[in-house]
Formats: C-alpha cells, structure tokens, sequence
C-alpha cells in the first residue's frame, strides 16, 4: 500500500562534506495521480529516519518542482554514514489502501 524506490550506496556515504545542508530533489507528478504523502527516507547503519513532504500538490502538480529537505530534518542519523536513501509514496509506518499514479524524480543533489 506503498510505493518506494531504495538505493544501497556501495559504502557508507559522507553526506557532511563541503559544508552541504541540504538535499534537494525534482519531483514531477500528474494531475491524474491519487492522493498520498511524497517522503525521503535515510539510514545509516543502525538507524533509518523518513521526512515527509509538507506540499499536498506536489504529486499533482503537471510540472517540476524542486523539494529542497535540510539535512537537519534527517535527526538523529549518522550523516557521515549514510547507507540507503528511500524516495516514496505512502506510509511506510502505517500502510493503507489508495492511491495511484506515476511521478518521475530527478535531480537528487546535496548542496550548501
């Protein structure tokens, strides 16, 4: 009842160099789509921690838009160790019957 995209980085990412502060992202959805809660997750080895997308359109929106997420909102993660990184539709927490649609992401960079 959701649906995710996970990437395994081949060793542990540092996620702190050059002083980056923020992950940011391009998220193209479709007025077609369903309803449902766009989220990030990251984990690092011990430890995984979900921020959802406060913009309520952002899975309907016909056009790009860029989600820029402060690395401060991943609290709690070793951001020095980062191991997997989560791009998802739903609630991983509580699933629940719903939704559809196809949204396209681009653009994943870390900046300062």
């Amino acid at each position: 009842y959701f649906a995710e995209a996970e990437h395994a980085f081949d060793g542990a990412q540092d996620w702190t160099v050059e002083g980056v502060t923020t992950l940011s992202l391009a998220i193209y959805g479709a007025a077609s789509n369903g309803a449902g809660t766009l989220y990030v997750a990251l984990a690092d080895s011990s430890k995984t921690v979900a921020v959802k997308s406060t913009d309520a359109a952002i899975l309907t929106t016909g056009s790009w838009t860029t989600w820029s997420i402060p690395l401060s909102d991943f609290a709690g993660l070793k951001l020095t160790g980062i191991k997997k990184m989560y791009i998802g539709v739903g609630d991983r927490d509580n699933p629940t019957a719903g939704g559809a649609g196809l949204i396209f992401v681009d653009d994943i960079r870390l900046t300062k």
